[in-house]
């Protein structure tokens, strides 16, 4: 049995009190990406972050739908881990171990990150890593 292993990002972008949803799939922020698979087991949520600005943490969850009514995940309040050397960067981690099957609420290779900050602002770039294993 082979196991594939990859991930999917979104586009930067800048986060405030409301929340902003962002589509996760291949084409998103980095060239390395993979559209999610329809079954597979998604493994982390990252958060790649930068120009921040008066928040210590980001509230955020996986949704099937833009609207984020579908969540896949329960909502999550993360502390942001702030940059070594520049403390305007940083970066937001979240296991997870769960099963997705895409359903007729969801787009192929897509997935949705729904998040916003507890105060001021901030750029997310999200990706979300995931393992499908080949019967």
């Amino acid at each position: 049995m082979a196991t594939k292993r990859g991930f999917a990002s979104g586009a930067a972008t800048a986060l405030t009190t409301s929340y902003a949803a962002i589509a996760v799939s291949i084409g998103g922020a980095d060239t390395l990406d993979s559209a999610i698979p329809d079954s597979c087991w998604l493994s982390l949520l990252h958060g790649q972050l930068d120009t921040l600005a008066g928040c210590a943490s980001i509230t955020w969850y996986i949704a099937a739908d833009s609207g984020g009514d579908v969540a896949l995940t329960d909502v999550l309040a993360t502390p942001i881990v702030i940059g070594k050397t520049t403390a305007t960067d940083g970066a937001v981690i979240e296991g997870l171990d769960i099963e997705y099957s895409r359903s007729s609420a969801g787009s192929a290779g897509k997935v949705w990150v729904i998040a916003k900050t507890d105060a001021g602002t901030i750029n997310l770039t999200p990706r979300i890593y995931f393992r499908q294993d080949d019967f």
